[in-house]
Parts: C-alpha cells; structure tokens; sequence
C-alpha cells in the first residue's frame, strides 16, 4: 500500500490520503521527512472545506483527515 501511496503522490502531490500514508509510514525511518509530508498535507487541508470528502477514502472528510495528521505529527516520533 505504501508503493500506490507513493506512486499517486509522484503522479498528483495534491493527494491527501496518500500523503498521511506515506507520513504515517515515514515517522519510524525519517521523522523529519514524515513531519515535512504531514505538515503539507495540514497546510493542503486547511485550503479546503473541512467536510469535503477526501478523494480515495471514502466516508473520510478533509477535517477527519487532517486531525489524523495533527494527532500524528504529536504522536511518539511525530513530534
């Protein structure tokens, strides 16, 4: 799953979902980097409606989304 994630980023930076994946999978091998990608994907979800769904994930809304991201970038190695 990380490669797709990986592969759709290089394809769209835009993606979200992909973006807290590869985050998420970062933070044991290069917290810096996995901070760097989650800090994005915050900055790209407050650009946009914190109820729209998040292409990919269905169910999942931006808001959602982004809290993940924020509860990560707090987490053990997150920071």
């Amino acid at each position: 799953a990380l490669r797709e994630a990986r592969a759709a980023l290089f394809h769209d930076p835009r993606q979200l979902f992909p973006r807290l994946l590869v985050g998420r999978h970062l933070i044991p091998f290069d917290v810096e980097r996995a901070r760097e990608v989650l800090r994005e994907l915050v900055d790209a979800a407050s650009r946009l409606p914190p109820d729209a769904e998040v292409p990919h994930a269905d169910g999942l809304s931006v808001g959602q989304l982004a809290a993940a991201a924020r509860l990560l970038l707090r987490g053990p190695g997150g920071g």
